[in-house]
């Protein structure tokens, strides 16, 4: 399972690093094309699409990941078709409905009359990426690496291409951003949908249907929690600010989910191969030693965001978005910890989705909470903190239940040795200034490197036992 994690995992991270390539350019170049309310209005956007992506398919590919790769061909054909049917009725219905109420949703979402365009052009983005990511995860359960990074890459180029070149066409730029991502994601997803026809264009079968539905509903109220941690306190923000400062926000947060990078490449290539191999004894210490060298490399990278980001916005951003700069070394490590619970595969191994869902209804209670204290009095510094308080918490909460269900020997103690050391370099990155642009580069830099090398005297890199399992010949 180790060769297969790690193998997969380049490509997965390669694709993923594509894909967060594409919005990083995005990310770089919108805010000259948007002023921070228009990206704070992007941003609102946006982050309805992420409740989107839950709440109208209704988790059900959870609910493949769950069922199609432990069942014969045959019968994972089945689940993957209704699923598929599935997700089409229910964006059908979605795209009626909103198309009905864009008057009344935009002033709500947006705060300002006369923008239902915004809502109708936005329904087939939603509806596009909630194809995209479903063809792209069925690539995943058919074990498909080489299919899956070539779609990424048609993806990311597309996205790129058509958002920015109606964006610098359109009479309002915000319009052409999100058309251009309608068009990507509904050309892309229709090629996707080819490559893996004969899974998912099968009769649904009500009977698989309904088994993929009872997995997947518990979990629809804890993903819409999840999003909701993550994401309520730009409504919060918007609500006691303005789109302004919702746009300087969300560009910290993205900037910051670049630590995503790593996430999302482990992610994608464990949750299946957890699945097909949780029985065999030498999983559970895979994944340990998988989460131990994942925890060190994501705070070496939220290290880096956060000591760097901060002058390559000064130098070679926007001035109007300066204030997302202190912002991105809080936001980073919640990024990083909203998907490390795929190292804890307990709720999902013992179908104990009610138990998930609980833990992340807690999380978002705390993240709600946090966020109505903190924002009212700190603005987008209390939307970070909060945002990091609650990743923390339900991190905490959903490792603490899930080790009951299946034990990973995590060396916590050894973890816990380098957080003060991760602490103190950050710590020390923004205290101590340095001469000169290139000689402050340099010190963070080091400061980064020294807890790389603290990590690797844990052991909790153990750079030369992986070389020395990737070069096995294989038996």
């Amino acid at each position: 399972m180790l060769r297969a994690f790690l193998t997969h995992s380049l490509i997965y991270g390669a694709a993923t690093i594509m894909t967060r390539g594409a919005a990083l350019v995005l990310l770089l170049v919108l805010p000259f094309f948007l002023d921070p309310a228009e990206y704070g209005a992007l941003a609102l956007i946006m982050t309805v699409n992420a409740f989107a992506l839950i709440l109208v398919p209704l988790e059900v590919t959870q609910g493949l990941a769950r069922y199609f790769p432990a069942s014969p061909p045959e019968e994972a054909a089945l689940y993957a078709g209704s699923a598929w049917w599935f997700t089409l009725t229910m964006l059908a219905l979605m795209i009626a409905v909103g198309a009905l109420l864009a008057g009344p949703a935009s002033e709500l979402l947006l705060g300002r009359e006369g923008e239902a365009l915004l809502i109708w052009i936005a329904l087939p983005m939603f509806a596009g990426n909630a194809l995209f990511y479903f063809v792209q995860a069925q690539l995943r359960w058919e074990f498909r690496p080489g299919e899956y990074f070539l779609l990424s890459l048609l993806f990311s180029a597309a996205l790129v291409g058509l958002a920015l070149g109606l964006a610098s066409v359109a009479s309002r730029p915000l319009e052409g951003v999100i058309a251009g991502q309608a068009i990507a994601a509904l050309a892309v997803a229709g090629i996707g949908a080819l490559l893996v026809r004969r899974t998912i264009f099968r009769r649904p079968n009500k009977e698989k249907l309904g088994d993929l539905l009872r997995f997947s509903l518990p979990l629809v109220p804890g993903g819409f929690a999840i999003y909701t941690s993550q994401y309520v306190n730009r409504f919060i923000l918007n609500g006691y600010s303005t789109l302004a400062d919702v746009g300087i926000f969300t560009f910290a947060s993205q900037i910051a989910g670049i630590a995503t990078l790593l996430t999302m490449g482990v992610q994608a290539s464990l949750a299946p191969l957890v699945m097909a191999h949780y029985k065999e004894p030498e999983t559970p210490t895979t994944i340990a030693r998988a989460f131990e060298a994942f925890v060190a490399l994501s705070l070496c990278l939220c290290l880096f965001l956060g000591l760097l980001g901060p002058d390559a916005i000064l130098h070679f951003g926007d001035s109007d978005y300066l204030g997302a700069g202190p912002l991105i070394l809080i936001l980073a490590p919640a990024s990083v910890m909203s998907g490390m619970y795929v190292f804890a595969p307990g709720f999902m191994i013992a179908k104990k989705t009610l138990w998930q869902m609980g833990v992340s209804i807690a999380g978002a209670a705390l993240s709600v909470g946090m966020g109505f204290l903190l924002i009212p009095r700190l603005g987008a510094l209390g939307a970070a903190l909060a945002t990091l308080a609650a990743a923390a918490f339900w991190l905490v909460l959903w490792f603490g239940l899930s080790q009951r269900l299946y034990p990973v020997p995590v060396r916590w103690l050894r973890l816990a040795a380098l957080l003060p050391a991760a602490a103190a370099a950050a710590l020390a990155g923004r205290l101590i200034e340095a001469d000169g642009v290139w000689m402050g580069i340099a010190l963070d830099l080091a400061f980064i490197a020294g807890l790389a090398a603290v990590a690797v005297a844990l052991d909790l890199v153990p750079l030369g036992k992986l070389l020395r399992f990737a070069r096995r010949p294989r038996s």
